[in-house]
């Protein structure tokens, strides 16, 4: 496994606190398609400087938030706890540490939507 599993999908920063996936990817049951627009893993921005949490846009992190984002906006899980456990599961796929995806994992369990 390399150390993101989507190293393939294009991104394209349309401001400070949004980001455009170039190409359709997926993970389990849910598809972030192509031309998509997220803002990021939404983590506070006074923790980014945090190094085992990091910024919203880190490469092992912005693909499995983009599969958050979508499985929340376009309600592609039958629960929004069902999309925070993917997004879980997403990070561990794409070899983020279990510790800081479990805290990745609370924050959005914690502040996402909930359905």
């Amino acid at each position: 496994m390399t150390r993101n599993a989507w190293h393939h999908v294009s991104l394209r920063f349309l401001g400070p606190r949004r980001v455009e996936f170039m190409s359709t990817y997926s993970f389990e049951s849910v598809s972030v398609p192509s031309g998509y627009v997220s803002d990021g893993a939404t983590i506070p921005q006074a923790l980014w400087w945090l190094p085992f949490i990091g910024h919203p846009f880190m490469g092992d992190v912005i693909h499995c938030a983009g599969l958050h984002d979508a499985a929340i906006t376009e309600r592609q899980t039958p629960t929004s706890g069902a999309a925070h456990a993917l997004f879980y599961r997403a990070l561990r796929h794409n070899n983020v540490g279990r510790v800081r995806a479990k805290l990745l994992y609370w924050g959005a369990l914690i502040g996402g939507p909930r359905w």
